[in-house]
């Protein structure tokens, strides 16, 4: 009902619930993820430049 009122097609508005993740949008989770760690594990003192570098001792590129 919703599609038809909006005149959008079903698979239009299924679409986004089937999509998988590409290779970037996985990497990039990763990466959020280690940048997490590392601000947390360093009591949240840790800035960007701190962080950086970290990343390139943990092999981040």
């Amino acid at each position: 009902m919703m599609c038809r009122l909006l005149k959008m097609p079903k698979s239009t508005y299924y679409q986004p619930f089937h999509k998988k993740l590409n290779s970037y949008h996985v990497a990039n989770q990763k990466l959020l993820e280690q940048i997490k760690a590392i601000h947390n594990d360093n009591k949240g003192r840790y800035g960007a430049p701190k962080i950086h570098e970290k990343l390139k001792q943990k092999g981040f590129a």
